[in-house]
């Protein structure tokens, strides 16, 4: 633990100024944007295709692109309360995520194998097979390809943590360098040619990017976890110029985007870290800490509660509506078309999550 967090936390509860709101010992606007960016993503999921058309649907996609580093970031609020007990919350995190990852595993490849094809590898039947398929599974979520997200933020979060041993100048210097060697091996290979060294030692027939790995999400836990601690300072900060800097970041993001994919193979709304991510998605991100308490927050926030359950769950909505309507037909499909079937995998997914968390032994895999 650090002196500036000593001396934070002696500073007095109430002489602390808050940016955040608490009800009932949640704050309110963190459970928000855990529900906010899994609408995001299950939006995303609903209207992606490859293209490098510059149109309404890119432009949206790219837009949406904060709700990643919004769980890095949400998790890292959590991970600040642990730093004087942190091998104590890291082990609970691990059999959480773990937990997680293995019961929807189980969940999506019973039903792909058992119930209804879900587009992706048959069965194993030799123990080649089998090795490849499991290696497959926790590289990259495997026929729940969203699952990804759940290992690599446990990583994230120990990196976090390990740094944070050292204090914030480590975390700073230490999740910046692994951020900068993501955007040289993922988005920007196209300038500087290390991926195709990465991909040449990486293992076959396992895909290599970068998303999946170290490199990414522990810049945006120290974010969150910062924003927790230093409160005092994000509250100083004048309303009105998070905004700006959101649009600053979106505007430099958006640009990136389309300059990769003017001069490569990358398509223009593939992108989920680049350079304006580390402005856009943290601004984005004081902007509804900040966010008044109404009706519409508190319900959101509510829904948050279960924002990682559903998370877990909504592929299977998204992966038979995408069966449905292949990409050639989403290409050509009006923007608001999509972002209303993406409402019904949203209602959908929440509907599932608030219904199997009535059932005691179910609950916590939707919590």
């Amino acid at each position: 633990m650090t002196s500036t967090d000593v001396a934070w936390r002696a500073v007095p509860a109430a002489a602390k100024p808050a940016i955040a709101a608490r009800v009932g010992g949640r704050v309110v606007q963190i459970d928000m944007m855990r529900f906010v960016a899994f609408a995001t993503i299950a939006t995303i999921h609903v209207s992606w295709v490859d293209t490098r058309d510059v149109g309404a649907r890119s432009v949206l996609l790219l837009m949406l692109r904060y709700s990643l580093p919004f769980f890095f970031m949400t998790s890292g609020w959590f991970a600040a309360r642990h730093l004087g007990d942190d091998v104590a919350y890291l082990r609970r995190v691990i059999l959480r995520l773990g937990g997680l990852f293995v019961v929807w595993e189980l969940v999506f490849n019973a039903i792909h194998f058992f119930v209804h094809d879900l587009g992706y590898r048959p069965m194993p039947t030799t123990a080649h097979d089998a090795i490849v398929y499991l290696a497959a599974t926790l590289n990259g979520g495997g026929v729940a390809f969203h699952l990804w997200f759940l290992p690599w933020l446990a990583v994230s979060i120990t990196i976090f943590l390990g740094l944070a041993r050292l204090g914030w100048t480590a975390v700073w210097i230490g999740t910046a360098s692994l951020y900068v060697i993501g955007l040289a091996v993922g988005p920007y290979n196209e300038f500087t040619g290390v991926f195709d060294v990465v991909a040449r030692i990486y293992p076959d027939p396992l895909a290599f990017t970068a998303r999946n790995g170290p490199f990414f999400g522990p810049l945006f836990v120290a974010f969150g976890a910062w924003f927790a601690r230093r409160q005092d300072l994000v509250a100083q900060v004048p309303r009105g110029v998070a905004p700006m800097v959101v649009i600053f970041g979106f505007l430099l993001f958006a640009g990136e985007a389309i300059f990769i994919s003017r001069h490569g193979v990358k398509m223009v709304a593939n992108f989920n870290f680049l350079v304006g991510s580390v402005i856009f998605a943290p601004a984005l991100f004081v902007v509804i800490l900040r966010a008044p308490v109404d009706r519409v927050t508190t319900a959101m926030a509510r829904l948050g509660r279960h924002g990682l359950g559903m998370y877990c769950l909504h592929a299977l909505f998204t992966l038979l509506y995408n069966q449905a309507h292949p990409a050639a037909t989403r290409l050509d499909m009006p923007v608001w078309v999509s972002l209303v079937q993406a409402a019904w995998v949203v209602a959908l997914s929440a509907g599932l999550a608030l219904l199997l968390a009535r059932i005691p032994v179910l609950r916590r895999f939707v919590l």
